[in-house]
């Protein structure tokens, strides 16, 4: 049996692939803010209690809670195990992508495309996150694989009902599905009506319909009193489509929002290319196969429908289940830039896939010995639990409560004297007037992590400078992402010797 290099390349990438997020996961980062909130309601409520308005504001589908409601009672509430669902959901994902692939694009290209895929450091990185939106990429994937690559005419119905099923659960477990069953529903159905295919339109339509079904009762019990709550104004405003537009600015959005979903989620280095490439690519395939184009496409057009009307952000993880449309159309339009220049053919095509593809290995290569780590804070914790002397106190900033509160028990702070933080909003006011519960201790550990970057170093810098009037600075315990600052109050002060953390 002989194996073509393209097949060999191919089973190359995917165990790369599925060993880049093995290494990840096995990096055992602390969780970061968003975990932690995640995290805290998964240990603290029984499963019924998760289908209610979550604690801090959080959104996450009915089932993918479930699934980690499960995996926290079989196997407890480790980083390890609330990211085993998430790590098992991005292994399944690298050969299912291919299998995809395969159906649309040629050896070469799906290969292509494949290598985008298993190298890119946004899926690496969501292959151990606690969070759904990987979850959102396996569904996208799963549907894809049902109903891409065959017309409505040809689907048999055992594959109706199992597209059916799948669909009709994917709402559960994944908010943007709806965007990707809309995409193929519409397709379908408008593609029956124009081939005059009426019995595969009397059979598409009660898949459709129970998916609708689906869909209504799905949010009417879970999704409506999450997305009541969450603060989606304020944190996800610039991912809204402004419309009408008013201004420049607004009228730039979708340009300037079309190039920046290439690099995140996408995570191409030079966003542009791929952009272009995308474009490229899509028009080829309407011209080869418009069914196809308009299922890949079309579930975009629909988030963008859901975020002009303020209920769907179109931006950056959000937009992770578009990951394998983009990848596909950036590589059939690699193929249609091959296929343009005969002459320099052997030239142009190895170019510009090295370019399109080198970053992406650089980074990929780098992610084997230094994996993704965001809020190291166990670490600076264990440190504190280690240097701490009776009289001491804590400070915790408030984006670093929920982090805290998962770890603290795990490193023994947990009966430690502290002080919950408020939102300090980079006032110096504020941050002056959070002293006054602090002189009772003799000296103040000060907990700060990243959190939402952009405020906690203004807020990290402001209270620094309103505690250096309250006492004087002995140490600080940095690690990635988080830190704690070591003051001693009323005049004394004590050395310590302190051990970094890693």
């Amino acid at each position: 049996m002989v194996i073509r290099p393209s097949a060999f390349l191919s089973l190359l990438l995917i165990a790369l692939g599925l060993l880049l997020r093995t290494v990840q996961y096995l990096a055992n980062r602390s969780l970061w803010l968003d975990e932690a909130m995640l995290a805290l309601n998964l240990i603290g409520r029984s499963a019924f209690q998760l289908l209610q308005p979550l604690d801090y504001a959080q959104v996450a589908p009915a089932g993918f809670l479930l699934m980690e409601r499960l995996a926290v009672i079989l196997w407890g509430t480790s980083e390890y195990a609330l990211r085993a669902m998430p790590l098992l959901i991005g292994l399944v994902s690298v050969p299912l992508f291919y299998g995809v692939a395969r159906r649309i694009l040629s050896p070469l290209l799906a290969t292509i495309g494949l290598a985008l895929f298993a190298l890119s450091s946004n899926l690496i990185y969501y292959a151990s996150e606690l969070k759904q939106y990987g979850l959102d990429v396996l569904a996208t994937l799963l549907l894809y694989a049902l109903f891409l690559a065959q017309p409505p005419g040809s689907l048999s119905r055992s594959r109706l009902i199992l597209g059916a099923l799948i669909g009709g659960l994917a709402v559960w477990y994944s908010h943007p599905a709806v965007f990707v069953l809309a995409g193929i529903g519409v397709t379908m159905v408008v593609a029956a009506l124009r081939h005059g295919e009426r019995p595969a339109l009397r059979q598409l339509l009660p898949v459709i319909g129970f998916w609708i079904a689906s869909f209504v009762a799905c949010y009417r019990f879970t999704m409506a009193a999450q997305m009541r709550q969450a603060d989606l104004d304020a944190f996800w405003q610039h991912g809204f489509l402004p419309w009408p537009p008013r201004t420049l600015a607004d009228a730039l959005w979708l340009p300037r929002t079309f190039v920046g979903i290439f690099h995140d989620p996408g995570a191409f280095h030079v966003p542009w290319l791929p952009a272009l490439l995308f474009l490229v690519g899509a028009a080829a395939l309407w011209r080869r196969n418009p069914r196809q184009c308009s299922m890949l496409l079309s579930p975009l057009g629909f988030a963008l429908l859901a975020s002009a009307a303020q209920r769907y952000p179109f931006t950056n993880r959000l937009l992770l289940f578009a990951v394998p449309m983009l990848y596909l159309m950036v590589a059939e339009g690699t193929g249609v830039c091959w296929n343009a220049f005969p002459r320099w053919k052997r030239f142009v095509g190895p170019v510009l896939t090295a370019t399109l593809l080198l970053p992406s290995v650089l980074v990929s290569m780098q992610l084997l010995y230094h994996p993704i780590y965001r809020e190291e804070l166990k670490p600076v914790l264990a440190s504190v639990e280690k240097h701490w002397q009776p009289g001491d106190g804590m400070y915790i900033y408030h984006e670093t409560e929920p982090n805290f509160r998962y770890y603290e028990a795990r490193v023994g702070l947990q009966h430690r004297p502290r002080v919950m933080g408020i939102p300090l909003h980079g006032q110096p006011n504020v941050a002056s007037a959070e002293m006054d519960r602090l002189k009772s201790f003799s000296r103040v550990w000060a907990l700060f992590s990243d959190g939402n970057a952009w405020t906690a170093a203004t807020d990290e810098r402001v209270f620094l400078k309103a505690v250096e009037r309250l006492g004087t600075r002995v140490h600080e315990f940095s690690a990635v992402g988080a830190r704690a600052h070591l003051y001693a109050v009323r005049g004394s002060v004590v050395q310590v010797e302190p051990s970094q953390p890693r």
